[in-house]
């Protein structure tokens, strides 16, 4: 039996906090099954960059400048529908993890997990 390379999933990350980056980033690169194809800090830079890099799933931050992971959902799932979401949060909150599915968040992760 051969053995099966398993495709390396594309992943961008956003979020406007550098140490948060950067940890998130060691953690990645590590990973041989994940190739960290793009950074962003601001939901307007992960706009720009989308049609470049072609990630298969987007780390997004909800609370950023310019615009927020919220809003950044809706443009993201317009033009790349099948681009997966998992929204990163500092807080618990019903409501806002209601208001991410219905935009089209595939997950919800609490930065202290």
């Amino acid at each position: 039996m051969g053995t099966e390379e398993k495709p390396i999933i594309k992943i961008m990350l956003a979020d406007d906090h550098p140490l948060f980056i950067e940890g998130l980033t060691l953690m990645l690169k590590r990973e041989t099954d994940f190739d960290l194809c793009g950074i962003a800090n601001n939901g307007r830079e992960v706009l720009d960059m989308l049609p470049v890099y072609k990630p298969d799933l987007i780390l997004l931050d909800i609370n950023m400048p310019k615009m927020n992971g919220l809003e950044t959902i809706k443009y993201i799932k317009q033009s790349y529908p099948n681009i997966k979401i998992v929204m990163l949060s500092g807080y618990f909150d019903d409501a806002i993890i209601k208001e991410a599915k219905s935009k089209g968040a595939n997950g919800y992760l609490l930065k202290s997990s």
